[in-house]
């Protein structure tokens, strides 16, 4: 009888050799070593990242983390509804900060400096991140591990305490995190056969290599490159106060260029008019004028130099509030807007707005000290709320460029970044 169609279809495959024990056992072990391999080559490589974002409106995520904080801050009476992932708190003094029963194991200057976050003393993120390295630098010279352990094995477990302090007084910056991360990474390479005495001088090395590499004298390029793209008779525009856009302002002037700058500021804390007043002092001609009147003043303004907070993946900068409106209104009069930016401020995340990641600063400061009106009592109020917001979000579609220590380069070029020089 012959076959049947469906028998005479059927293809024949060629059954695979059985393998003996021992072949089996070395086929194991070599696809385990392969993947122990991968695993550690990825772990070197990546870029330091910031510890994720977290989500204050899920009840479950919110039971977890405060089994853990160290830091019981007054919650606001009124949440805005649309930042409610957001951590939102009251205005805090040191005296009025309840820390939490493992306040014990926080050293002295990590205190002190979580204390000064919590009232707001540190403006800028440069400012903050210096504050937590030299406070973390304090710690590390002190601790001593017990007798049993290895230095760069139970640093970071006593480390880990100090850092949630520091997030609990106020949420971390981008510039935190990369610096918390890199920090972390050179731990976690330390050989356990190191003594206690060079593991110790190995981190406090890194950390005052961190500082001078990646913050100090990346400061002082971006500085002399600013200053370079300054011509004369140019009228430069600034928002808000940042000391690397100061530092360049003033070096432009020290190497005799005739130009002019315009300091646009805005509420509720002015701080443009610091520097307005410090650059009058050096002798740049400048003038004041608030952020309801870019759209008069930016006609006459050449470039725009904006410093940052962080610059995402996607190549969209975080910035102080108020700062995608200049660059919105410059883009609109094709005026380069030029960022300043050290590359320790990347974050491999993305964001195309201000709202999935920002800071509620204190809603009281929106309140004209000293005067009587209609918000001097909006906690009475029950539908008014105040939200004072820290951070705005630039699209890259208004960015010309950015100066950085390794050059100048485009918002679009952050990944490339990542790829080639934070390994």
């Amino acid at each position: 009888m012959s076959e049947t169609p469906e028998k005479s279809e059927q293809k024949e495959y060629p059954k695979k050799p059985k393998l003996t024990k021992a072949e089996r056992r070395a086929k194991q072990e070599s696809e385990r070593a392969a993947k122990a391999e991968k695993k550690t080559s990825s772990t070197t490589t990546a870029a330091p990242t910031s510890a994720p974002r977290m989500q204050f409106d899920d009840p479950k995520k919110v039971a977890k983390y405060d089994k853990k904080k160290q830091v019981s801050r007054a919650k606001v009476q009124k949440i805005i509804p649309l930042f409610s992932h957001l951590p939102q708190f009251e205005r805090e003094t040191s005296l009025s900060l309840q820390v939490g029963f493992l306040s014990q194991e926080i050293h002295p200057a990590v205190l002190r400096v979580g204390f000064k976050m919590a009232e707001g003393v540190f403006r800028g993120s440069n400012a903050r991140c210096l504050a937590m390295l030299e406070a973390l630098s304090k710690f590390i010279e002190d601790y001593e591990p017990p007798k049993d352990q290895a230095f760069s094995r139970d640093l970071p477990k006593k480390l880990s305490p100090q850092i949630r302090f520091l997030i609990d007084c106020r949420p971390q910056s981008m510039s935190m995190g990369n610096a918390i991360s890199s920090l972390k990474l050179f731990i976690s390479k330390l050989s356990p056969e190191l003594s206690n005495e060079a593991a110790k001088a190995a981190v406090l090395a890194e950390i005052q290599r961190f500082t001078q590499v990646r913050i100090e004298f990346a400061c002082k390029i971006i500085r002399d490159a600013g200053a370079s793209r300054i011509d004369d008779d140019d009228v430069i525009a600034v928002y808000g106060h940042s000391k690397l856009v100061e530092t360049v302002l003033l070096q432009a002037l020290r190497i005799r260029k005739k130009f002019r700058v315009v300091v646009i500021d805005s509420r509720p804390r002015f701080e443009g008019k610091n520097l307005a007043k410090k650059l009058a002092e050096a002798g740049i001609l400048c003038t004041y004028a608030l952020v309801t009147s870019v759209s008069y003043v930016i006609s006459e303004i050449t470039k725009v130099f904006l410093g940052c907070f962080g610059m995402v993946s996607n190549g969209n900068c975080i910035a102080s509030i108020g700062a995608a409106l200049v660059a919105m209104h410059a883009n609109r009069l094709s005026v380069p807007v030029i960022v300043l930016s050290e590359t320790y401020k990347f974050h491999r995340g993305a964001q195309i707005d201000a709202i999935s990641f920002n800071e509620l600063a204190d809603p009281d400061e929106l309140i004209l000290s000293g005067s009587k009106n209609g918000l001097s009592d909006w906690r009475d109020i029950s539908a008014l709320k105040l939200l004072n917001l820290t951070y705005d979000a630039i699209p890259m579609e208004f960015i010309s460029c950015l100066i950085t220590e390794i050059g100048e380069i485009p918002p679009t070029a952050v990944p490339a970044v990542f790829r080639e020089y934070m390994k």
